[in-house]
């Protein structure tokens, strides 16, 4: 059902949001995983200690070490430590978000970046641009901890 749901959130994340998949992949993974926790919740089995786990991590990985989502697939040697960072990073990164800004206030400006971006080529710059003018500094404080902005 997790595959499904993933593969089906790419019709959203890489095909109606374009992105340079190589050089930026938490774009389109780190969305596609996102919208499995939505499936999962649906379905009532979400457990989010894995993504808050996970945010604890990065939280605690060292200065000067790599951000967590500023790295591309050519920066892995290990398939699992590529689906750990930018799959799940990027989930927890968005699952952050959401927790931030409330669920029903970050799906209305999800909805609006989807709107905004549709069938379009879309940067980690554009993304950051759009959430920090939708958002203001809010979300800052996640934005350095997992892209290093």
């Amino acid at each position: 059902d997790m595959v499904i749901a993933h593969e089906l959130a790419h019709q959203w994340f890489y095909h109606l949001l374009g992105n340079n998949q190589g050089m930026e992949p938490f774009l389109d993974e780190g969305f596609a995983t996102w919208a499995e926790t939505m499936y999962l919740r649906a379905q009532g089995s979400f457990d989010a200690a894995t993504l808050e786990g996970l945010h604890q991590n990065i939280a605690a990985r060292g200065a000067g070490e790599k951000t967590i989502l500023g790295q591309s697939v050519y920066d892995f040697s290990d398939l699992g430590r590529y689906s750990y960072d930018i799959y799940y990073g990027g989930a927890s990164l968005l699952y952050q978000m959401e927790k931030s800004l409330g669920e029903d206030r970050f799906r209305e400006l999800l909805h609006d970046y989807v709107t905004h971006f549709r069938l379009g080529f879309v940067t980690t710059e554009d993304f950051l641009s759009y959430w920090h003018t939708v958002a203001g500094d809010t979300l800052d404080p996640l934005f350095s901890l997992y892209l290093g902005e």
